[in-house]
């Protein structure tokens, strides 16, 4: 299992901390991206849609988190891994890269609003094994 991550790293941290929506188009060009997971594992993130889980007071419990959209009708691209790290070409990329929509928003929100409340419902989430204490599983 992997460490979690502090709150204040990355595109979910950011999320977590502030509450707010972000659909990130160009991962890599943006300054609150971490790449510790992608160097670790060799996946390459292009984009990303994130969204905070509340409880029915408004509260952060967590966030759920989309990446690399695939255009409808196609099928996601098997990762190309190399000892350096991820190794795609710009124009794979182009290919089967999508961008997350005002709809895909919609659809995770209302999404996440569902798994916060069955995680609250649950009792789960009050239970100290799964407090993170300012960290994020990744």
């Amino acid at each position: 299992r992997d460490p979690p991550l502090p709150v204040s790293v990355g595109i979910a941290g950011s999320v977590a901390r502030s509450g707010e929506p972000l659909i990130i188009q160009s991962a890599y060009d943006d300054g609150r991206f971490d790449r510790t997971v992608d160097a670790r594992t060799g996946f390459r993130t292009r984009n990303i849609l994130c969204v905070p889980l509340k409880d029915r007071k408004g509260g952060i419990i967590g966030v759920a988190q989309l990446v690399n959209k695939v255009a409808l009708g196609t099928t996601a691209p098997e990762p190309t891994f190399c000892l350096d790290g991820p190794s795609t070409s710009a124009a794979e990329e182009v290919l089967h890269a999508d961008s997350f929509t005002a709809d895909d928003l919609q659809f995770l929100m209302v999404f996440a609003s569902q798994a916060a409340m069955a995680i609250v419902s649950s009792g789960a989430f009050a239970a100290p094994q799964y407090r993170a204490g300012g960290k994020l599983e990744a």
